[in-house]
């Protein structure tokens, strides 16, 4: 049975700036991205627990997006996984996560 994913506010916007930043330089830059992105939230979906966990904070795990981090929490008892962030993964995580 697959996961409920959600994507919290805060995930949404940091998708959306992204997006919006892609899409400035390369026709279908922002199209891969998102290409990308609704990969690996099937991926969650199916199988949240196939990607590691952030060693900074066990309660997230992490997906690598290009350059970008997807950041998550599983709660099993409603088979929900929520995003939390999608983050530049050149940037100080620390401040974010």
């Amino acid at each position: 049975m697959d996961y409920n994913v959600v994507m919290l506010d805060r995930a949404k916007k940091d998708l959306q700036e992204i997006l919006d930043y892609k899409a400035q330089f390369y026709p279908g830059t922002a199209d891969k991205f998102i290409d990308e992105f609704e990969e690996k939230q099937k991926n969650i979906a199916a199988n949240p627990y196939m990607y590691q966990e952030y060693s900074r904070d066990t309660r997230y795990r992490r997906v690598i997006m290009l350059d970008y981090l997807l950041f998550y929490r599983i709660t099993d008892r409603s088979n929900t996984v929520r995003i939390y962030r999608i983050i530049n993964g050149k940037t100080d995580l620390a401040k974010y996560i």
